[in-house]
């Protein structure tokens, strides 16, 4: 919904997550082993498990479950590249189980390699055709890599499997949000809500895609019940963002300001908040206080974008060489507009 893609708010949903389930075993060992590391991933104690599934693979390394259950650890904590090699080693140990594919392109997806996910989510579509996930996450990668007929053809297919799948119409609808098809979108959220009304992610898209359309009104009621959902602070945060958006587009600066603020007391990790206060405060002349939040949106996020902006407005308050800095960093990691910048500043 934000410009910039900086919240990313309408990504498609993933809905999978690989959850190791215990093989049969020969050795009461290693189903322990495994047992106990299936029990703490549920529990989201990713660096715990990561421990045992280490042991369950040096003492049993002929285990595809242990290389499985592994693999999903060290996506989950971001090694996407020790994550990769583990889901080939469990392919190799069991080459016709679709979910090794289906994990391995996942983590593909996160580590912005989409060619390769899509492969990997093409060979376990072909191994099992009857899983509604594939199909979702197929479809995001499709709409990355600008296929947006083949990811509503994967949409159309999940459905075909499960009319009244929640998952699908969630994440249909914010495809639809994602190409601007807002009525589209709305449409589909309509339907998911109608289906599970006790999804908070569901009442903030439709609201963000109401708020696209020009429905405020509506927008405003979405964002207001997604609000009263019991929800983690993070989750809280991201609707304060929403809004915050929205009130920005009423010229509600105010309680833009606010809405921020909240979302930053809420997750002091949210680069967006960081930035889209920043904004308002560079647009009322609050420059220290905008320099700060555009440090905290660079040290969040390390974008192209956060150092863009940094360096924008330290142009305005004549730190020439403190903004080239800037925009060369931006530039380095793709930013045209920074090339552009360094050409008009820098010279």
């Amino acid at each position: 919904m934000i410009l910039h893609n900086v919240m990313k708010k309408w990504l498609p949903k993933k809905i999978v997550i690989i959850i190791v389930t215990c093989g049969i075993f020969s050795n009461g060992k290693a189903q322990n082993l495994i047992e106990q590391g299936a029990s703490l991933v549920k529990e989201n104690k990713f660096q715990n498990a990561l421990i045992i599934y280490n042991q369950a693979v040096i003492n049993y390394p002929d285990s595809e479950t242990a290389y499985k259950g592994r693999a999903n650890c060290k996506s989950e904590l971001r090694d996407y590249t020790g994550a990769i090699k583990d889901y080939n080693k469990a392919i190799e140990l069991r080459p016709n189980d679709p979910d090794n594919y289906e994990g391995k392109g996942l983590t593909e997806e996160l580590s912005n390699d989409y060619t390769s996910a899509l492969d990997d989510y093409n060979r376990s579509v072909k191994l099992n055709d009857k899983n509604v996930g594939i199909y979702i996450n197929r479809a995001g990668v499709k709409l990355k890599l600008n296929d947006t007929i083949g990811a509503f053809d994967d949409y159309d297919a999940a459905l075909k499997i499960s009319p009244n799948s929640f998952d699908v119409f969630l994440n249909k609808g914010a495809s639809e949000a994602q190409i601007k098809r807002y009525a589209a979108a709305i449409h589909d959220l309509d339907i998911a809500i109608k289906i599970d009304s006790s999804d908070v992610g569901a009442y903030i898209d439709r609201g963000s895609a109401k708020s696209w359309a020009g429905d405020y009104a509506g927008a405003t009621i979405d964002f207001s019940k997604a609000m009263k959902f019991p929800q983690s602070s993070m989750s809280l945060s991201a609707v304060y963002e929403d809004k915050g958006g929205l009130d920005t587009k009423m010229h509600d600066t105010i309680t833009a300001f606010k809405d921020y603020t909240k979302a930053i007391q809420l997750d002091p990790t949210s680069a967006a908040a960081y930035y889209r206060r920043g904004e308002i405060r560079q647009n009322i002349k609050d420059y220290d206080g905008a320099l700060s939040d555009y440090n905290k949106f660079v040290e969040l996020s390390n974008s192209s974008l956060a150092f863009l902006e940094r360096g924008l407005l330290e142009i305005e308050l004549n730190k020439k060489t403190e903004a080239c800095k800037d925009f060369n960093k931006a530039a380095e990691l793709g930013s045209k507009s920074a090339i552009e910048k360094i050409k008009e500043f820098c010279k």
